[in-house]
Formats: C-alpha cells, structure tokens, sequence
C-alpha cells in the first residue's frame, strides 16, 4: 500500500488544456472515485498518475517516492512506479491465451513466480476459469475482467481504474458495483476509479473527487458529495 498524492498537475494536449491544476489524494488502502463527465479529465489524470502521459506541471508522489516533478525535471519510467492500470479498452493480444497475456505482464513487472502471480491475478478478477481461452472467444465481461487481472497481476501499490464497469446496466452492473467494491476492501490496496456514474462513484470510493474540465469542482466523502 502506499498514498497516492497529487500537486497541481496541469495537463495540455494540442491546443488543449486538460488539467488546470489537481489537487488530490488518497489515503494508504483507499479508493477515490474520479467522478466526472466525458472530456473532464479523468482518462488524462489516470494516464498521468501511470506516466504514459507526461504533465507539463505538478508534482506526483507514490509512497515516500516522487515520480513525477515538473520544475525538479523528475519523470520515473512506468515499469517502475509500482502502478496497476486498468484500460478503458481491452487492449488484449488476440494471438495470446488468457494466462499468456497476463503472464506477459508479470513478466513485465519482473515477477520470479510468473504462473503463481498470473494465476492469482486471474482469480481475483474472477477469470480463472478463462485462462486457456483466446480472447475472440470472450464475452465484453470477460474482457473486462482479464484486463483488471492484468493490472492486478504486478500487485502494484496503487491500482487505476479507467470506467471498469462501463459494459454492464441493470442488474448486472449493480452486482458487480458490489463485488468491485469487495475487491478493493479485501485487496487494501490504494485506488483510483475513474467513471460517469454517481451511483457507481458512491458504491465504490471511500472518496469521490468530482472533476469537470480539467479542474476539481469538490471532494469529500461519499455522504458529503451527496448532501453537497
């Protein structure tokens, strides 16, 4: 576990400015739900906490270590942030079975005990029971869940969710709220859940820092947004 913290961190791609500014946190073993509608941010923020996306001011600290000073000039590569991201898309190689593209990314995370970290990554995400497929044979739920089983399997200290729950309505997806929200108490592990869903964000994060335009509008627990 380790908190996440965020110092004015200012984004812009082309001519656009897409963060102006955040300021967040979250505490050790703690989920932050990034509330918010499309073009808010909340891709932008996650792509930059995983360093895929290089800010162009602000600071980001994992932990006692800063991975990211704009003025100091501190970029630390993302192999080595000890950060877990769950795609919006399933960015999944069709050649490769289930187990070979998690394993991939254990291999990726320098794990000595490959199958032993991929077999548990693939439990957790409920996709065990997946593991010889090829992903043209999986359903968009499957998908969904081997790709949160690969940002499990480097058991990063902070887990980033991109709209995990994006492929269900209904019933269904207040089931799975549920379970994600298990998943993350029993995990411990410090997380940021981005998505568009007021409900979902309160089901999930212990925090919900809602984002609109690149900046943060409010955030505060799940009972103070909502009476807010």
């Amino acid at each position: 576990m380790a908190e996440l913290a965020l110092s004015n961190i200012r984004l812009r791609l082309g001519e656009r400015e897409v963060l102006k500014g955040v300021t967040l946190a979250a505490a050790d073993g703690k989920a932050v739900a990034l509330l918010g509608p499309a073009g808010s941010g909340k891709t932008a923020l996650l792509r930059a906490v995983a360093g895929l996306t290089r800010p162009h001011a602000g600071t980001i600290r994992i932990g006692d270590q800063t991975v990211f000073d704009g003025a100091a000039r501190i970029d630390v590569a993302p192999q080595k942030r000890g950060v877990g991201l769950m795609f919006q898309s399933d960015t999944l190689w069709p050649q490769w079975t289930v187990f070979e593209n998690v394993a991939y990314c254990a291999r990726l995370a320098r794990a000595n005990d490959v199958k032993e970290r991929s077999d548990k990554a693939l439990d957790l995400a409920g996709a065990l029971d997946l593991a010889d497929r090829f992903p043209p044979q999986l359903t968009a739920r499957d998908l969904r869940h081997v790709t949160l089983a690969r940002a499990l399997v480097g058991e990063p200290a902070v887990l980033l969710l991109d709209d995990p729950l994006s492929y269900l309505d209904g019933t269904a997806r207040a089931e799975a709220r549920a379970w994600l929200r298990m998943l993350l108490a029993g995990l411990r592990t410090t997380a940021l859940v981005a998505t568009r869903d007021p409900v979902e964000a309160m089901a999930v994060g212990d925090h919900i820092v809602l984002l609109n335009d690149g900046m943060v509008e409010q955030d505060g627990t799940p009972a103070d947004v909502y009476h807010e």
